[in-house]
């Protein structure tokens, strides 16, 4: 998970650009290359203290990163989203952050049910009637009963989410089914694809 940039400065999310930049300083300093002598943990934390600096320095990508947390990079195209879908609703962003993280969620879910082999379930007094010898047989005849809905999780990242992509699942039995999850989905989407649940459990 990303960590979060105020967090890596120390600062409070509504610091001022000038605290900003002087926790910058004193961090830069101290986990310096030519201070630590070449520590591998002090040359990571000062990447991530130049990180940070570099997104919460500059004021329009702090406006970013404050709206869209780790994805700041793709604010343009999850504005665009949120134009064409008139907000994100299913989305279910968690204070400003896609895909509900904490500047760390990248990937949302989208719930596949495979849905129906056959029509509604038959009429039980149609059933019992041919049976037993053809009572409740003046009735139009019924579909046969359905086989069971078969649902299917999958996990898309923010990219794919925007642009569409396609998933290869497995039913049971081994067979495989190409899926496509269109642009823009949202997360928590429910897409059905008829027709490709279990077998009617009746010939």
């Amino acid at each position: 998970m990303a960590q979060d940039f105020y967090q890596i400065l120390g600062v409070p999310r509504d610091a001022s650009d000038k605290d900003i930049s002087s926790a910058y300083r004193k961090l830069a300093r101290q986990y310096h290359p030519d201070v630590t002598g070449g520590d591998r943990d002090a040359e990571a934390r000062f990447k991530e203290v130049n990180a940070a600096h570099d997104v919460l320095g500059d004021a329009d990508k702090r406006a970013a990163y404050n709206r869209w947390g780790d994805q700041w990079e793709h604010a343009e195209q999850l504005e665009e989203m949120q134009r064409q879908r008139g907000g994100f609703g299913g989305f279910g962003f968690g204070g400003g952050q896609p895909f509900a993280g904490q500047h760390g969620g990248q990937q949302g879910n989208i719930h596949f049910d495979f849905g129906e082999q056959f029509g509604d379930a038959a009429d039980l007094g149609d059933l019992f009637g041919n049976l037993f010898g053809g009572r409740g047989g003046q009735r139009a005849p019924q579909a046969p009963t359905r086989g069971r809905d078969i649902e299917h999780n999958l996990t898309v990242s923010l990219r794919e989410a925007f642009r569409g992509t396609t998933r290869t699942v497995q039913r049971p039995g081994g067979s495989r089914l190409e899926v496509t999850i269109p642009p823009g989905v949202d997360n928590g989407s429910r897409i059905k694809i008829s027709g490709k649940g279990e077998d009617s459990p009746y010939p």
